[in-house]
């Protein structure tokens, strides 16, 4: 690859990014059935069934891919092995655009020194992501979250691969595969379409004047309803009445009740019931952040 180019350093570094955290992933991996919502993924995987809404059509259908890893026993452990290698790819993406910001601040390293800056500060910084809690936690069960991550990294990566060819008009493929991808996440989890804003602003700070391009406009929505449109699947096997059909989400008024996540009822996200500093803040966001 060209961002391999005449560093040797940087290519084996970027390996060794994945390789670290899979392999260590591979021996924390959960042996069996975690508590939670994992039974539920694993189980809907296995037989293409309907989970609780809003649903994750994309997750089942590689998941399914998993379950056909007969060489490992234990079904749940294949679904599992889905999370390690999300997260382990995870990983590898954190360390490319590590290292292309380093190069923001440092420029491209040429000396030895600037090289052990650059590539060992974004190998450090990656290992440092890849063995924090949270994260670390998600990458060994059979949850969305792993996956859903590899995708919001993905489409920054992808994003930063935009900028650094942006007067290239071929580059352009970029950006539209990130759309594309934007609608597909949703099939995940929404908490892919949380580094929208941040693409939106590279995309304003490199080339503003694509905001103009009414083709894009237009674009941008078919684009979206394509990837979104994996949740034919949770339509389609609803109506095979598999043994989890969660809402029975087989024609259009159970499915919208079901996207809509109805079943859980209304309540303001402004007033909650949970303390705010101590549940909200310290347990929810600063554990997360941290």
């Amino acid at each position: 690859m060209k961002i391999f180019k005449h560093n040797p350093e940087h290519k084996v570094l970027a390996i060794l990014s994945f390789l670290i955290p899979f392999i260590v992933y591979l021996k924390t991996i959960a042996p069996t059935v975690s508590f939670w919502d994992c039974g539920e993924f694993i189980t809907c995987s296995k037989i293409l069934g309907v989970p609780h809404p809003p649903g994750a059509p994309l997750y089942l259908l590689i998941g399914k891919i998993f379950t056909f890893l007969s060489f490992i026993k234990d079904v749940a452990v294949r679904v599992n092995l889905f999370s390690v290698f999300a997260s382990s790819f995870t990983v590898l993406v954190l360390y490319l655009t590590l290292v292309r910001i380093i190069k923001e601040w440092k420029g491209n390293p040429k000396t030895t020194e600037e090289k052990v800056i650059v590539y060992s500060g974004a190998f450090l910084g990656a290992l440092s992501f890849a063995f924090t809690d949270s994260f670390w936690f998600n990458a060994v069960e059979a949850e969305v979250y792993a996956f859903s991550i590899l995708i919001a990294s993905t489409a920054l990566w992808l994003t930063i691969l935009w900028m650094d060819n942006c007067e290239d008009y071929r580059s352009l493929k970029f950006l539209i595969f990130v759309i594309y991808v934007a609608g597909l996440s949703i099939g995940v989890h929404l908490l892919c379409l949380l580094v929208i804003p941040t693409i939106f602003f590279l995309i304003y700070i490199t080339k503003k004047e694509l905001f103009t391009r009414v083709d894009l406009w237009v674009l941008i929505p078919v684009l979206v309803f394509i990837g979104y449109s994996v949740y034919i699947l949770i339509l389609i096997r609803s109506g095979q009445n598999p043994p989890i059909d969660e809402n029975n989400p087989e024609n259009w008024s159970n499915f919208k009740y079901y996207l809509k996540r109805e079943q859980y009822g209304q309540w303001s996200i402004f007033v909650r019931k949970a303390p705010f500093w101590s549940y909200q803040i310290k347990k929810m966001y600063i554990r997360y952040f941290g």
